[in-house]
């Protein structure tokens, strides 16, 4: 890749990092389709040099959000295992996956992020008080199953998963929203280290664009992280929102002129 493009490449690495602290994301949805979209990497190289940005992302955005203290250790502990377990499974799909299949599937993730997104405008602000004790675990069974699912989905497609846990741990397991998206932030570091493991393997990591980009990442990670017990941003979220649309109708044009 030509300077100019790796340093174009970098900044939208920064934002993306941020952006993808801030709303718990890890930020592969978007980094995905702009590897294969703007920079012609190939989908199943892109899904596994992502899994770097998105595990440098939750690492520095979880260093900053630790300070807040908002990420609950006791669903990480409960959710982890079971995101890993599909994320084994996907990761070793990828290779094989037909290329149209996994834009689609990608498609519908960037979807299902946009519509939770919106959605969560209405939740914004019911984070709980700094000193309330935690919540009861409620339907912990309904919600290990769904991030089998995620796992998968994060392992075929290079992103962190969070588009499902997300909801199912604010809309189904009751948590609260700003909880939600910082234990989604570390929940996808550790989904990713599992996804890596097995893209690596399968020499799927573009060396050279993945140590830019996951720094670069880890930087806008960090800044956001530290921004995000303070407000969420709605004008950001909104943004975010629109291009995840425009990602998904950008993915579903490429999977139908795919050959297969």
């Amino acid at each position: 890749m030509q300077p100019g493009s790796l340093l174009l490449l970098c900044g939208a690495c920064v934002v993306i990092g941020g952006v993808g602290a801030l709303l718990g994301l890890g930020g592969g949805v978007l980094l995905v389709p702009l590897l294969v979209l703007a920079f012609g990497v190939d989908q199943a190289h892109a899904a596994g040099t992502s899994f770097v940005v998105v595990l440098a992302t939750s690492a520095a955005g979880s260093v900053a959000l630790d300070r807040s203290r908002l990420a609950d250790p006791r669903l990480v502990a409960n959710l982890s295992a079971a995101t890993v377990v599909g994320a084994i499974i996907g990761g070793a799909l990828l290779p094989i996956a037909p290329v149209r299949l996994v834009r689609f599937l990608f498609a519908a993730m960037a979807l299902v992020a946009t519509v939770r997104l919106v959605r969560s405008q209405a939740g914004a602000a019911d984070a709980p008080a700094a000193d309330a004790p935690p919540a009861p675990l409620r339907r912990l069974g309904v919600g290990q199953a769904g991030c089998v699912v995620a796992g998968v989905l994060s392992g075929l497609l290079g992103v962190g998963g969070a588009p499902i846990q997300v909801p199912l741990m604010h809309d189904v397991m009751g948590v609260p929203l700003p909880v939600a998206f910082a234990t989604s932030n570390v929940m996808v570091g550790i989904t990713a280290a599992a996804s890596l493991a097995v893209a690596h393997s399968a020499g799927l990591v573009r060396a050279d664009l993945a140590t830019p980009c996951a720094l670069a990442a880890a930087l806008g990670a960090y800044v956001g992280g530290r921004l995000a017990p303070k407000a969420r941003p709605r004008p950001l979220v909104w943004l975010f929102a629109a291009v995840l649309l425009y990602v998904t109708g950008s993915m579903v044009w490429k999977a139908i002129a795919s050959p297969g």
